[in-house]
């Protein structure tokens, strides 16, 4: 009778261990590959892809990527300038385009905004002319 009974308790005890160590092993699963995993940019002010700024006045991007780094770049400085927080600076009109790069481990994902940049004044002014 003793036989018995210390087999169950030699099979209880290994299925309690299996059931312990299986999450361990699953957890490094998990987190292994989440590092080779490709990260993602979700911009969340700007859902045309298209931002329309005044010159002289700024325009937060609002960026999310996880983990990953965030890099800002404009095609031309002179007409609108990016921080490295995705502050946007328009210095005068034209159009620019700002690229995204997000870079997670080795893998990098990247997305282009446009930003028109436009005068101040919303109307333009007509002088009268002297015939009239």
């Amino acid at each position: 009778m003793n036989k018995p009974c210390s087999m169950k308790r030699l099979f209880c005890l290994l299925l309690v261990l299996g059931i312990v160590f299986q999450p361990l092993n699953g957890l490094k699963l998990i987190q292994s590959s989440a590092k080779d995993k490709e990260p993602t940019i979700t911009v969340t002010r700007c859902s045309t892809g298209i931002a329309t700024v005044k010159v002289g006045s700024t325009y937060k991007l609002g960026v999310k990527a996880g983990k990953a780094k965030i890099n800002y770049k404009s095609s031309k400085k002179k007409i609108a300038s990016v921080s490295k927080k995705g502050e946007v600076k328009a210095l005068k009109t034209g159009v620019s385009i700002i690229t995204i790069t997000a870079k997670l481990g080795k893998k990098t994902a990247k997305k282009k905004i446009s930003v028109k940049v436009i005068s101040k004044n919303k109307y333009v002014k007509v002088k009268r002319s002297r015939h009239q």
